[in-house]
């Protein structure tokens, strides 16, 4: 085991386990280059490009034919669905009946952020890549962008207003 510049772990008798003492748990993997923030403004910029309805978009010499457009809105919709099921129905229940409250509370407080811009990243992704065939079907068809709007503005709404104010008085019931 490598010592990490940013992590003092030490290494047991055994040499396996390191010293949970001076375990630092916000540094226990390296970080993701697709997590960084100039990775998600390429995959949202690549999002915008593909935006247009015809066949192949030539928008400053990238080409971006349909089925790439109908890929990336086929798994940003799935990771966005999934991503709240999971969180909903499986992790949300399964941490509430097994932490302790304030436990509970603290781990939310710090996947909630995560979650929040997650989603947030996701539906930017899905709405400029609506297969054009979804959008040529008739004039009713642009209720997706619409609905889609609308969710990405209630998540955005959840990420900066809800959710801060809610585990702000969160810590401040804790500390009673």
């Amino acid at each position: 085991m490598q010592k990490s510049s940013n992590n003092s772990t030490k290494k047991t008798k055994n040499g396996i386990f390191p010293d949970l003492n001076s375990w630092d748990p916000t540094n226990w993997t390296a970080k993701n280059v697709l997590s960084s923030p100039s990775s998600i403004a390429v995959l949202i910029s690549l999002a915008i490009y593909a935006g247009s309805t015809t066949e192949i978009n030539m928008i400053k010499g990238i080409a971006v034919s349909s089925q790439i457009k109908a890929i990336v809105h086929l798994f940003s919709f799935a990771s966005w669905f999934g991503t709240m099921i999971y969180t909903t129905f499986v992790a949300g229940i399964t941490m509430f009946q097994n932490l302790p409250r304030q436990i509970f509370g603290k781990l939310q407080s710090k996947l909630f952020p995560i979650y929040f811009m997650m989603s947030s990243i996701l539906i930017l992704l899905q709405i400029p890549t609506i297969p054009s065939s979804v959008l040529d079907r008739d004039s009713s068809s642009f209720s997706s962008p619409i609905l889609l709007g609308c969710a990405l503005v209630m998540t955005l709404l959840n990420q900066f207003l809800l959710e801060p104010l809610s585990t702000n008085i969160m810590f401040q019931r804790h500390a009673l």
